[in-house]
């Protein structure tokens, strides 16, 4: 056995007890990092192959699939779990009376008087028996 089929079962041992304590979907994703990524130890390892003697490159080879699925299967076994507990938490209570929904809407003069407010101006007609309503107050038209 050679040191590369050494490293990977003591990096598959160590990324399974992370996986183990992994409480956030964030602690899972830093063990996919560290062991699965781009810069992460398996393709590191994945590198080194060339130095392994001819007679050991299957046996290498195999050990470092078999390592790269033990891997993903507790990665995804690590996500499972954290949703599962997830679910068990937003439980639906089926007893409480539930939300109704809004019906309707507001009637355009009252939407026009809240637009109106909003751009600070006064939803009421103008003094000195204009006729002027908010509307044409509201888009700056001067009659």
């Amino acid at each position: 056995m050679n040191s590369i089929i050494a490293e990977i079962e003591r990096a598959v041992a160590a990324a399974k007890t992370a996986l183990d304590r992994a409480a956030s979907p964030a602690d899972i994703e830093a063990v996919r990092i560290e062991y699965l990524s781009r810069n992460g130890l398996f393709p590191a390892l994945s590198r080194r192959m060339g130095e392994v003697p001819p007679e050991e490159r299957r046996e290498t080879g195999t050990a470092f699939n078999t390592g790269r699925a033990a891997i993903e299967e507790a990665l995804d076994a690590a996500r499972s779990r954290l949703t599962a507990a997830a679910d068990r938490g937003e439980e639906v209570d089926v007893t409480l009376s539930g939300r109704r929904g809004r019906l309707g809407h507001k009637h355009p003069i009252s939407q026009l008087a809240d637009e109106c407010v909003r751009m600070g101006r006064s939803p009421m007609p103008r003094p000195a028996g204009s006729r002027r309503l908010c509307r044409t107050v509201c888009k700056g038209k001067e009659n």
